[in-house]
This record gives structure tokens, C-alpha cells and sequence, in this order.
């Protein structure tokens, strides 16, 4: 797959500082084959796995190469991924770990329709977010309201 071959190349450089292939047809098995590969970049600091199509499994896989990070990695884009609650949940849970520096995180465009409350709190909790897009779910204005006070709090 493009996945792999690609995963492939990423050994051979582990000076890569941006990493973006939206609409490379990833999917899950992807998602794994390239996290696996991006946990030795150091110097990785963004990554755009937009329209792939990586669901929650690929979304979870995300989560790990958070936990694991690249010291350096402050930006993912996670758009139009078909991911769900369980998989939005994954990813958006990483701002609880103290390793986590992600200033920058959209999963804009998938099938989320809450956020847990551990989310939430993880999300007012953290020290470098930044940025946060989750348009274009199906999330209710409610859980977005709380999510927003509850960040505002910590400001």
C-alpha cells in the first residue's frame, strides 16, 4: 500500500519536520504502518492525515503516537477521517498526559457527536493548547459551550 511504501522512506529520514498527505487513501492500516514509523521523528512537528478515511482505529493509533510523541509534534489535522465518539475520544484525551505539547488539533469534518467529560477536562487542563476545530461535526452546541467555559476558566 502507499502507507507502507511511505513508511518505508520515513526510516530512511528521521530529520522530517512536516508531514502532510491528505487524500492519499491511508485508511486504517495506514494510519498504523505510518504512527509506527513517525515515533522515531524527533523533529516531526505537524502532521495532516486529512481525508484518509483512518476511522477510529487510525484516530487511536494517533492517540499512542501522542502519547509516544516526537517531543516536537504541536500540530495534527485529522480532518474528514470518519472518525467517531470512540476515536475522537482517543485523540482528544491525550491533552490529560503531561508529555502532551499539542498546540493545534483539528478533527473538523468526521462523525463526532460527544465529547466525553474526561475530554473536557483534559481539554481545560492543558498547558499548550491553542487551537481546537471541531466544526463540521455533529457535536451539540451545549457540549461546544461547555467545552468553551470550561477552557475559559483556566485562562
Amino acid at each position: 500500500s502507499r502507507a507502507e511504501e511511505l513508511s518505508k522512506g520515513l526510516k530512511q529520514n528521521d530529520s522530517l519536520v512536516t508531514l502532510s498527505v491528505p487524500g492519499n487513501q491511508i485508511f486504517q492500516a495506514g494510519a498504523l504502518h505510518l504512527t509506527h514509523a513517525l515515533k522515531r521523528h524527533r523533529s516531526l512537528q505537524r502532521l495532516d492525515l486529512s481525508l484518509n478515511r483512518i476511522g477510529d482505529q487510525g484516530a487511536t493509533w494517533v492517540a499512542n503516537l501522542l502519547a509516544e510523541s516526537p517531543p516536537n509534534l504541536t500540530h495534527v489535522t485529522a480532518e474528514f477521517n470518519s472518525i467517531s465518539d470512540t476515536g475522537g475520544h482517543s485523540v482528544l484525551a491525550m491533552f490529560a498526559h503531561r508529555s502532551c505539547v499539542l498546540q493545534s488539533l483539528s478533527l473538523r469534518g468526521n462523525q463526532l457527536k460527544q465529547v466525553r467529560f474526561e475530554a473536557c477536562q483534559a481539554i481545560m487542563l492543558s498547558k499548550s493548547l491553542q487551537f481546537l476545530n471541531l466544526g463540521d461535526n455533529q457535536i451539540s452546541n451545549m457540549v461546544l459551550l461547555g467545552i468553551a467555559v470550561l477552557r475559559s476558566r483556566t485562562m
